[in-house]
């Protein structure tokens, strides 16, 4: 009897926690670093301004609103709670051509590689292998986590314009902003806990069977 009380109190608590796995777009809340290279004019290098993404917004002209990497520079952006997958993409990536009056790739191939990390990130630098590759954003770009990763708290965004053919002058990867499509509401500890619980059940069943 006292088994079965804690069995269905650990299961409803799970249901609890899972439950809070919800469509809710996000944006980063801090970046952990940030390291531009080239980049000369000191308006294009805040990073709070990758921070936010505004679709409305002018993305051509007037404000900077935009972090500027420099070719071969990159930025780790950070989430409040985990972003994890869904349906279709999970992450998008926002590129500007600042001037250019065009977004148009083949005129301006500002190209970034994307990488999420797997795991408790805790300022691991690129090249570690918790970092997995999810793509690339040829300007923009959209990432599904399916088969890649489960859900990150981090993110990587590094320019790769020269390995993409663009030999002009400029300031490399223009990023404008990043959008998670999927997230829990739940912080990462509560997270990891409720994974917990579900093992927790499963072996309790397998201990009386």
């Amino acid at each position: 009897m006292t088994r079965n009380i804690f069995t269905n109190f650990i299961m409803a608590l799970a249901v609890v926690l899972f439950a809070g796995s919800a469509m809710a777009a996000v944006m980063p809340v801090g970046f952990s670093s940030y390291s531009p290279v080239g980049v000369s004019d000191a308006l294009r290098i805040d990073p709070n301004n990758a921070l936010v993404y505004d679709p409305a917004g002018d993305d051509q002209s007037g404000n900077y609103n935009f972090t500027s990497l420099g070719f071969g520079g990159s930025i780790v952006l950070n989430f409040a709670n985990p972003i994890i997958n869904g349906a279709g993409a999970d992450l998008q990536v926002f590129e500007t051509s600042w001037g250019g009056g065009t977004d148009n790739w083949a005129a301006y191939p500002e190209t970034a590689e994307v990488w999420a990390f797997q795991g408790n990130y805790s300022g691991q630098a690129y090249g570690d292998p918790g970092w997995v590759r999810l793509g690339y954003a040829q300007q923009d770009g959209s990432f599904d986590f399916d088969g890649l990763i489960t859900g990150t708290s981090a993110i990587l965004v590094r320019d790769v314009s020269r390995d993409f053919g663009f030999t002009g002058s400029g300031d490399g990867f223009d990023l404008d902003g990043v959008v998670a499509n999927y997230a829990t509401p739940l912080p990462a500890g509560i997270w990891l806990l409720g994974g917990g619980l579900i093992g927790l059940i499963g072996l309790r069943h397998r201990r009386r069977g």
